[in-house]
């Protein structure tokens, strides 16, 4: 995706491109990436009544000189003026999954923002996984 492609806010608050992130997401040294990427196909309009496209946020771990290995982490329908992006947070961030545990971050995590709402969440690399909570 392209900055274009953001909300106007975003577009202001955002200076590198809102739909992609670089860090060291898992257990190793080699860099990682993580993106908002969309379909090239054009959906019919859906029940908010507006074209779209089918999105993924995907994060791809580097192994080093042979290429990535990539994940998905989400589905959801892309519209026009996307209202969400994506911010790298650094380690020794602390939050809680979904059940109630409270995890700290070792490496860098995957965050996720609303602009409208302030929304957020993240996504944090425990024990070979991703686990989404929210901040503590």
């Amino acid at each position: 995706m392209t900055r274009s492609e953001f909300h106007p806010e975003i577009r202001k608050t955002v200076k590198s491109n809102p739909a992609l992130i670089i860090g060291r997401f898992n257990n190793d040294e080699v860099k990682d990436f993580a993106a908002i990427i969309r379909s090239n196909a054009r959906e019919e309009p859906s029940q908010s009544g507006k074209p779209h496209y089918r999105g993924k946020f995907v994060v791809c771990h580097g192994l080093g000189k042979s290429g990535y290995d990539c994940e998905e982490l989400g589905t959801r329908a892309v519209y026009g003026d996307l209202e969400l992006y994506l911010y790298r947070v650094g380690p020794g961030f602390t939050c809680v999954d979904a059940n109630r545990k409270k995890i700290k971050a070792r490496r860098d995590a995957i965050g996720t923002l609303t602009v409208y709402s302030n929304a957020s969440s993240v996504d944090v690399y425990v024990d070979g996984t991703y686990s989404t909570c929210s901040s503590d």
